[in-house]
């Protein structure tokens, strides 16, 4: 998923940022490469935070019950601010789905979240670090 998204990210270099009428006259490419950059994006993110923090806090023999327990838990042991990841959902919640008549709003998102990727691309490097450093996990 990761590699995917550095992907989008190189892929999308030429059309972003956007203006807040871009979307309407991307060409179809442009468009095929802006939804995969958004699905990616989305997938890394729940990736994280349903599976791969919870797997380490298990390992860990942590609980956590709640989605906020697993951020608190990734915050403390440094892997992201729960703010950021706040902020990062949000951005992605703000452009998972396709309202006309919000396309300035969607494409200012899509802006920042290609701005802000490789915070999630950072996240999973710290989470990989912390993986192969505390639980010897090799990946």
């Amino acid at each position: 998923t990761a590699l995917l998204l550095n992907s989008s990210l190189t892929r999308l270099k030429d059309c972003m940022p956007m203006a807040g009428n871009t979307l309407d006259a991307m060409s179809e490419t442009q468009k095929e490469k802006l939804d995969a950059f958004r699905v990616r994006f989305g997938d890394l993110q729940d990736l994280l935070g349903g599976k791969v923090w919870r797997s380490l806090l298990a390992a860990e023999q942590e609980k956590a019950d709640t989605q906020l327990d697993v951020l608190n838990q990734a915050e403390k042991r440094r892997l992201i601010s729960v703010d950021r990841w706040i902020t990062l959902r949000a951005l992605r919640n703000s452009f998972a789905h396709d309202y006309p008549e919000h396309e300035i709003e969607r494409t200012d998102a899509l802006n920042q979240a290609y701005a802000r990727a490789g915070e999630l691309l950072e996240a999973l490097n710290l989470t990989i670090a912390y993986a192969r450093n505390k639980l010897s996990v090799t990946i």
